[in-house]
């Protein structure tokens, strides 16, 4: 049976000392209790227990009071005896247990307060963990109680203008190439349907009059001094939903503070990269919204600012690289507004396609009584070119502005696809109840020349498109139909009867051109002669070239009907510069009158 602890009394100066007596053989030591003395009578309280370190003198320190475990013994497995500091229990219906406080001492003039800590106990000298501390609420009551909260609280200042005191939470220190120790913050867990336990992190509320809110900042760790780690990252990720069907993930905001002054401006949010050094680049801000799933679309990403007040427009998003620094004349960063490429089909199934890219402004305001807001402007504009601080350099060109369609897909193929279209449509004019509003204009306006004795202004270019092989050429139309110029052969007077069998140059090209189209009338029915236009290069005399047509026209018997030839290849009807055109007569042309050759040019 176990030993029975026998009281010793040791009286030494000051000192009491209490003990109790060894256990024997595999017995377990002794117990010592000391307890405050039960009440007597009803509604009376216990008797209290007061261990008190003794006080100094002078200079001398006060004495400490220390509340330990037992040491375990020296075999292999036994565990060193616990040391509780446990407030006491309610024993009545509805009152509330003992409160255990740990209270550093209070300091004395301009001494500090003395540390309350609470540390684990060191590890083994092998390679025994060391102690947790763990702080833990109390559960609450079985029928509807919340468990107890966890508070850790800086000390308040009492003096005017003295700060609060500080609450650091810092992992522990590891050695060579182990991590440091984590900190963890995580609300607590629920039942089956319960919400998860907020965490929250909150600046200190600032002064009645103009004191700033305390700042809030989630940084992570640098790396080492003098070494190539990296810098510790810092993540901001909301909750993965359950694995049910529709729970969805958490989300993550971050949003700066609300403007509660009668005109103050609202709390801004910051997000920047990390700044690089010597040849290092910055640190990178990416934005990416979530993965849809199977059949799911991805995250919709919206860059918006706030809503303007009632007078005022809404604010400005700006989208702008970084400026280089000055000296070497480094360009600035180029800014990519791109969607992603479709998917790649299977054997069966058509590629998907590329994502949309719109830059649209949106419709003005509508009026009661007054005139309607204009519709947004959308203005896309390359920079001016750098100007030369002397007279000797050559300023720089402005930036050039290319708007291109995408190539058509060919990559084995048997029919390419189609290079994308350019479309510049101005505005319809509005509907008005008397008078409609004019259509939008379009203008195509190269630059003008700088100052200067000789500068030339800006070309506009229209390219067509080229061909393979054979095929027609793009052409540039006006209202959807191509041919910008003509060039005629006309009779006249009605003596001036064209010979049968003769030619009559009318045209020499000071430029390419392409044959669009020829027609030919005459006034007269008395006779029907053919008529070709011929090219004709070189020193060919006229008519000895090369048909532009299929076949001859035949005027028509009906007086003053328009007859339409057929072009024929667009070698045969392409000119170069210098290149004539001739009328080549053939068959009865009699008294001919009011004859007329019209022949529609391209430019190419």
């Amino acid at each position: 049976m176990a030993a029975t602890p026998s009281i010793s009394l040791t009286v030494v100066g000051t000192v009491l000392t209490i003990g109790a007596n060894a256990g024997s053989g595999a017995e377990a030591g002794g117990a010592l209790i000391v307890k405050g003395g039960l009440a007597g009578t009803p509604n009376v309280a216990g008797g209290a227990l007061t261990l008190v370190g003794g006080a100094g003198d002078g200079t001398g320190a006060g004495g400490a009071v220390a509340v330990t475990g037992g040491a375990s013994g020296s075999g292999a497995t036994g565990a060193g005896g616990a040391a509780s500091v446990t407030g006491g229990a309610a024993a009545s219906v509805d009152n509330v247990g003992g409160v255990a406080s740990l209270v550093g001492g209070a300091g004395a003039g301009t001494g500090n307060g003395a540390a309350a800590r609470v540390t684990g106990g060191l590890g083994g000298a092998t390679s025994g963990v060391g102690g947790a501390v763990v702080l833990t609420g109390g559960a609450g009551g079985t029928s509807a109680g919340v468990g107890g909260a966890v508070t850790a609280t800086g000390g308040a200042a009492t003096a005017a203008a003295t700060a609060g005191g500080a609450i650091t939470l810092a992992g522990g220190l590891s050695t060579t190439s182990a991590a440091g120790g984590a900190i963890n913050l995580t609300g607590g867990g629920v039942g089956t349907t319960g919400v998860g336990g907020l965490v929250a992190i909150a600046g200190g509320v600032g002064g009645t009059t103009s004191g700033a809110g305390g700042a809030t900042s989630l940084t992570g760790g640098a790396g080492g001094s003098a070494g190539t780690g990296a810098g510790g990252a810092a993540s901001l990720v909301g909750g993965g939903s359950g694995t049910g069907a529709t729970g969805n993930g958490g989300a993550a905001n971050v949003t700066g503070g609300a403007a509660l002054s009668t005109a103050g401006t609202g709390g801004a949010v910051v997000v920047a990269g990390g700044l690089g050094t010597t040849t290092g680049a910055g640190g990178a801000i990416s934005i990416t919204t979530g993965a849809g799933g199977t059949s799911g679309l991805s995250g919709a990403l919206t860059l918006a600012t706030g809503l303007g007040g009632t007078t005022s427009a809404s604010g400005i998003i700006t989208i702008a690289t970084g400026a280089p620094t000055a000296g070497a004349g480094a360009a600035s960063g180029a800014i990519t507004i791109q969607s992603a490429a479709g998917a790649t089909g299977t054997t069966g199934t058509a590629g998907g396609a590329s994502g949309a890219v719109i830059l649209r402004s949106q419709a003005g305001g509508t009026s009661g009584t007054s005139t309607g807001g204009a519709g947004g402007a959308l203005t896309v504009s390359t920079g001016a070119g750098g100007a030369v601080v002397t007279s000797t350099g050559t300023g720089g060109a402005g930036g050039a502005l290319a708007i291109t369609a995408g190539a058509g897909g060919g990559t084995n193929a048997v029919t390419g696809g189609a290079g994308g279209s350019i479309a510049l449509t101005a505005g319809v004019g509005g509907v008005g109840s008397t008078t409609g509003g004019a259509a939008g204009a379009i203008t195509l306006t190269a630059g003008a020349a700088g100052a200067g004795s000789a500068g030339a202004g800006g070309n506009i270019n229209l390219v067509p498109g080229a061909a393979v092989s054979t095929a027609m050429p793009g052409e540039v139309l006006v209202n959807s139909v191509s041919g910008l110029c003509s060039a005629n052969w006309q009779q006249y007077l009605a003596a001036a009867v064209p010979v049968s069998g003769t030619s009559y140059t009318f045209f020499i090209a000071d430029r390419a051109y392409r044959v669009k189209a020829a027609s030919c009338i005459n006034s007269s029915t008395a006779t029907v002669p053919t008529v070709d236009v011929i090219k004709d290069t070189g020193t060919t005399a006229p008519g000895g070239g090369t048909s532009t047509l299929t076949g001859v026209m035949t005027f028509d018997t009906t007086a003053n009907t328009r007859v339409v030839g057929t072009v024929g290849t667009v070698a045969n009807s392409t000119l170069a510069a210098g290149d004539r055109l001739s009328t080549k007569w053939a068959g009865t042309v009699g008294s001919i009158t009011g004859a007329m050759v019209s022949v529609l040019l391209e430019p190419c």
